[in-house]
């Protein structure tokens, strides 16, 4: 069990169960252990927050695809859209096992850091 993904999965819990296009989470769902149902639900609360913040008018499906992908915002900031955005790339680091710093939505040295060690950008560049 990791802390870490225990707090990620509270937060997807708190902040996205009923909205629509999301698998809403269950107490047993929140179990500390990363799994596809996390990663899933991840990209679902992604997807959600750039539909609703962004305009992007893609499906919440939870499947990381190209429409997604350049839905993403260029830049991230200390905004309150951007702020959901990166709570979901720090819960998304933790369960791959980078640190991201504290699951508090800031993006910083730790967030920058995480992206990097875990090559993040690469695979995201790789994908365009």
């Amino acid at each position: 069990m990791d802390e870490m993904v225990l707090k990620t999965q509270k937060w997807l819990k708190e902040n996205y169960n009923g909205k629509a296009g999301f698998s809403d989470l269950s107490d047993k769902d929140i179990d500390g252990i990363t799994g596809a149902g996390t990663f899933k639900r991840l990209v679902q609360a992604l997807q959600i927050e750039l539909n609703e913040h962004y305009g992007a008018n893609i499906t919440v499906d939870g499947s990381f695809g190209v429409g997604t992908l350049k839905a993403l915002p260029k830049i991230l900031s200390s905004d309150n859209k951007s702020k959901q955005i990166v709570y979901i790339l720090q819960g998304s680091m933790w369960c791959k096992g980078y640190s991201a710093g504290p699951l508090d939505g800031i993006y910083g040295t730790s967030v920058v850091k995480g992206i990097k060690n875990s090559k993040m950008m690469q695979v995201l560049q790789a994908m365009e």
